[in-house]
């Protein structure tokens, strides 16, 4: 569901969840188990990995690491270990995206990770970090293994199941900018393939946005390549990355 802007409350209510144990003088081990197995619960039934809001969750959540029984595939983020077995990496991709839209909803994602939640198809070798708008003092500040922040307004933005990214248009020219031709041209004929955008619409908007931009020649020669959108529905796209 896309909306024009806004954003995501963070999680409420954990308490009453098992807010019995937390008041019910239980030591932290014991009250670390059960908060582990909520949260775990509730991640996978959202299609996303888990996170601590509280020092007692992060204890119970690194205790399950520890033991095997869960991993951390980015800083602060966790899953049961059978469940990451059985993702695909397009799936472990916006599992994270997920995660951390849920956690931040101020963030604002962008490049081959706004192109994934839009649901255009991004090869695989692009899916090991998530991308961010550059444009907000949280993104400024952060600096973590794994997460990449670029130059990139974060106005307009666009909410798509509760996650802000950049607008349709600017994604697919910052991916073609940022990636090489192969790579970027699966992108953006993913997007017309669908008929998200057109051939016409797309270069038009490299015109009026991409001037001087770092890796705009080899885009636009990737947007020249493009197939029209009637062409590109009667043949197979040579994506990568299928799921």
């Amino acid at each position: 569901m896309r909306s024009g802007g806004g954003g995501l409350s963070r999680r409420g209510g954990q308490s009453a969840r098992y807010g019995a144990l937390a008041r019910g003088g239980a030591s932290m081990s014991e009250r670390c188990s059960p908060m582990a197995d909520c949260l775990f619960d509730e991640a996978e039934a959202a299609y996303r990995y888990a996170y601590a809001s509280t020092r007692a969750e992060a204890i119970g959540l690194q205790r399950r690491v520890a033991a095997g029984r869960a991993v951390e595939p980015s800083k602060g983020y966790f899953v049961r270990s059978e469940n990451y077995l059985g993702l695909s990496e397009r799936a472990r991709a916006m599992h994270l995206v997920r995660a951390m839209a849920r956690s931040h909803p101020d963030y604002v994602f962008s490049s081959y990770s706004a192109a994934l939640v839009h649901g255009l198809q991004v090869p695989y070798a692009l899916l090991d970090t998530v991308r961010l708008a550059r444009g907000d003092r949280c993104n400024r500040r952060l600096r973590c293994e794994g997460i990449v922040c670029h130059e990139a307004p974060c106005r307009p933005f666009e909410v798509i199941d509760g996650i802000r990214v950049t607008p349709l248009d600017r994604t697919v020219l910052d991916c073609l900018c940022q990636t090489d031709f192969a790579q970027g041209l699966v992108i953006a004929d993913s997007a017309l393939h669908e008929g998200m955008i057109s051939k016409a619409e797309l270069i038009a908007f490299m015109v009026r946005n991409g001037a001087r931009r770092k890796g705009v020649s080899t885009a636009r020669r990737g947007a020249l390549r493009l197939r029209p959108i009637a062409e590109a529905r009667t043949g197979a796209s040579p994506w990568l990355g299928q799921p």
